[in-house]
Parts: C-alpha cells; sequence; structure tokens
C-alpha cells in the first residue's frame, strides 16, 4: 500500500473476544516505516493504547 507523503491512513484488523468479561484490553503494536520509493526502512516503533469497547 502507498500512502502519499504527509498523509495519514487507517490500518484496521480484528482483536479476538477472548476474554468476554472485559470492557477494555490493552494493545501493543510494533511497527516500522517503509519508503516505497526507495527501499529504506526505518527503525522498528513501538506503541501502546487502551481500546474501549
Amino acid at each position: 500500500m502507498s500512502v502519499p507523503a504527509g498523509e495519514c491512513s487507517v490500518i484496521e484488523f480484528t482483536v479476538p473476544d477472548s476474554v468476554q468479561a472485559l470492557e477494555m484490553k490493552q494493545l501493543h503494536l510494533r511497527y516500522l516505516l517503509l519508503d516505497t520509493k526507495t527501499g529504506y526502512r526505518s527503525q522498528y516503533h513501538s506503541l501502546a493504547a487502551i481500546m474501549t469497547l
């Protein structure tokens, strides 16, 4: 997927409902950025967030 410079994109994924009693889940993501023209890959970045249902 190619994203024009300066624009944001939305990434959607499904989180299994393994613990139904909880109304909040904590997500831990690890990602890197890829330049589609040069193939340059950035260092890995981490992100943690709480998702409410």
